[in-house]
């Protein structure tokens, strides 16, 4: 998880060189995904350097590239620090009568492409708790694994290079919402492969917490952490979830089904939660324990949708989150169905064995 950080003297936010620090922590995660998979070829990370929260994944000729914006690190920096440094949130963890009064927003400014760190306000807040300092910094770490995990997937699992054979030069990019559409690609195709590479990082996360878990926990930190499973998804819920809420969560829209590359951020996480229940169910753990992370998981989403109003200016989102939820079956069966209809298409690209084909989603006939 890496070590408290302590800014240098009179820098703003955007003087952060944080681009070693993510390039070894990208290293780290690529070694762990080699070992399990040993064909993957080599991939070359690094940084991007704009202030966008976003990161890409491509191939060039037999070359695969993962770039992480520089801004991506910051902002994550910058909200769970600030989460962590207000002592109104999650007052259970540390000692919160450390940190100081007052609102502490974060520097975020939204433009026509999406989100990008504000480069221009010198306020870096950071817990004084050190306790409140770590979780601060494992939810940075969440987010950014899930992040590089994700673009990873798109490699593993034979997107880019399904997409490079048919369209060079390709870059796919985290977070998009520009109608990627042709006779190789349609959009319904292309928010398939992203719900595939979500998957993927969902996946990798329960895999590490096993590793965790199944260790002996030395380390203080590291137990507040993975002491068990419930108390693991409790604290990556929150960071996941507060990294989409980010974009901006709204109802269903017709529109974004039909025009938009990725699907929209309240529908991406989800289809990242209601991921994990199959995941319990695989590894065979009884009901009284699924449960239990289920509680922990939406107890995090409940605290994580109050956090981000007090580091912003936003009104709530968990209703609209939840009405997605509710509402989201017939767009979730149609994506499972067309993964049926586009895995075949990846398999000659791909370095692991695929997910199965959807049973339910081959049953049907037809798509609502």
């Amino acid at each position: 998880m890496g070590g408290l950080y302590t800014p240098p003297p009179n820098k703003k936010l955007s003087q952060l060189d944080f681009d070693e620090h993510v390039k070894s922590h990208a290293a780290s995660a690529l070694a762990f995904i080699k070992f399990k998979y040993p064909n993957l070829p080599h991939v070359h990370v690094d940084i991007v350097n704009n202030w966008e929260l976003n990161a890409a994944a491509s191939k060039y000729l037999e070359r695969y590239f993962i770039g992480v914006t520089r801004g991506t690190y910051l902002l994550l920096f910058d909200i769970f620090n600030k989460i962590f440094a207000t002592k109104s949130i999650l007052p259970h963890l540390g000692d919160i009568n450390l940190e100081s009064e007052g609102k502490k927003t974060i520097n975020v400014i939204q433009t026509g492409y999406g989100i990008e760190l504000d480069p221009n306000p010198e306020n870096i807040v950071m817990p004084n708790d050190k306790v409140r300092g770590f979780y601060a910094q494992a939810y940075i770490s969440f987010a950014l694994d899930f992040i590089i995990m994700h673009e990873l997937g798109h490699i593993l699992r034979g997107h880019n290079g399904f997409i490079y054979e048919n369209i060079k030069g390709l870059i796919w990019k985290e977070i998009g919402n520009t109608q990627r559409k042709n006779k190789f690609i349609t959009t319904l195709d292309s928010q398939t492969l992203e719900m595939d590479a979500d998957s993927f990082a969902t996946n990798w996360a329960f895999i590490t917490a096993e590793v965790w878990h199944n260790r002996p926990l030395g380390d203080k930190n590291m137990a507040l952490l993975f002491s068990d499973y419930s108390v693991f998804f409790g604290h990556w819920a929150f960071a996941i979830y507060t990294f989409f809420r980010l974009f901006g969560f709204y109802s269903l829209r017709e529109k974004d089904i039909n025009e938009s590359s990725h699907p929209s951020p309240a529908i991406r996480a989800s289809m990242v939660f209601r991921n994990i229940e199959p995941m319990l169910i695989a590894r065979k753990m009884n009901i009284e324990e699924q449960e239990k992370i289920k509680e922990a998981i939406a107890s995090a989403i409940e605290a994580a949708d109050i956090a981000f109003t007090e580091v912003t200016y936003h009104e709530r989102s968990i209703n609209t989150f939840f009405e997605v939820h509710k509402n989201a079956d017939s767009y979730v069966t149609k994506l499972l169905y067309n993964w049926n209809l586009v895995r075949p298409k990846l398999e000659p690209f791909a370095f692991t064995v695929l997910p199965v084909l959807n049973k339910l989603a081959q049953s049907k006939t037809k798509i609502e």
